[in-house]
């Protein structure tokens, strides 16, 4: 009875298995489909296909298509640099056709360049732009020094110290005339803008090829860094405050060795470096010859002598 028990019990375990195997399989099904450009039909190379939620997923072809597997009724977030990303549920078909619509929003933002103001889709050579939220993102000292990380290929180097001065490059160290690049503010030509508040500053841009130096001429060898302070508007008063403050504990210092740990250690060396002598002590010219380092009265330091 017992025995048929225990048959009667890995049935069931067999056929639950089973049952789970089977729905499993059951909810999961392998799409395919083509992600396009809804501006011309054309295929989108490299878009990421993945399934919401989970770390399933694929990348187009060269024709945009994608095959994958994903479980009944699923969500797929579709995205690629310059469209906007787009979310398509999974229905009965085993076929989807994607179309992505382009994302023209960095593309119409309005840059300075020179002498005037031009649309970031009309800008051939190399220019980057940093909002004002995101320069005083940065807890700093000075604009110079919350400008890094923040333009790819411009660096920063800086001590840290408030007051001081930044090492800004933007093309490297290409001359020994001066590598310091051009600073305009507000349609002024200066070389240094560590006194401007970096909270006064509306947009913040950096021209990095050598085309500036079609407007500003060999001051531009270095490239240009672009800034518009803020201006005031018609309407209400507003008062805002931004403040942040820190402090700083002083280390003791290097911790040094007093006279007397000096002699002992110098008598533990001479011990494990083997340098005894016939009474099986160490010898030192000012720490004598005895079990133990005995401190004289005054100390030589090369010609100098000094009082313990």
């Amino acid at each position: 009875m017992k025995k048929i028990y225990h048959n009667l019990v890995a049935g069931c375990c067999c056929l639950l298995i089973l049952f789970c195997c089977n729905s499993t399989f059951a909810q999961t099904k392998k799409i395919t489909g083509k992600v396009t450009s809804s501006e011309n039909s054309e295929p989108v190379l490299g878009a990421t296909v993945q399934v919401k939620g989970t770390s399933t997923g694929t990348v187009t072809d060269v024709n945009g298509a994608f095959s994958l597997s994903v479980p009944e009724n699923a969500t797929l977030v579709v995205s690629f640099v310059g469209f906007k990303p787009l979310e398509v549920t999974v229905g009965s078909s085993s076929t989807m056709d994607i179309k992505l619509e382009t994302s023209a929003s960095s593309l119409n933002e309005l840059v300075v360049t020179g002498y005037t103001t031009q649309q970031r889709k009309e800008i051939v050579g190399a220019v980057s732009t940093v909002k004002a939220k995101e320069l005083v993102a940065v807890p700093a000292g000075n604009a110079e020094q919350q400008l890094q990380g923040r333009v790819a290929g411009l660096t920063v180097l800086s001590s840290g110290q408030p007051g001081t001065s930044s090492l800004v490059r933007i093309r490297g160290f290409a001359s020994f005339a001066g590598n310091e690049p051009l600073y305009i503010v507000d349609g002024v030509p200066t070389f240094s803008i560590e006194n401007i508040n970096s909270f006064d500053i509306e947009t913040t841009t950096v021209l990095k090829d050598a085309g500036s130096a079609s407007i500003y001429g060999a001051r531009a060898s270095a490239g240009v860094i672009v800034i518009t302070t803020k201006r005031g508007n018609r309407g209400k008063l507003q008062v805002t405050y931004d403040g942040s403050y820190g402090w700083q504990n002083p280390g003791k210092g290097f911790e040094m060795l007093s006279p007397q740990e000096t002699a002992d250690w110098t008598w533990t060396a001479l011990r494990n470096a083997g340098k005894l002598q016939p009474n099986g002590n160490p010898i030192h010219a000012q720490y004598g010859n005895g079990v133990n380092p005995v401190l004289p009265d005054y100390i030589l330091a090369g010609s100098e002598s000094g009082r313990v």
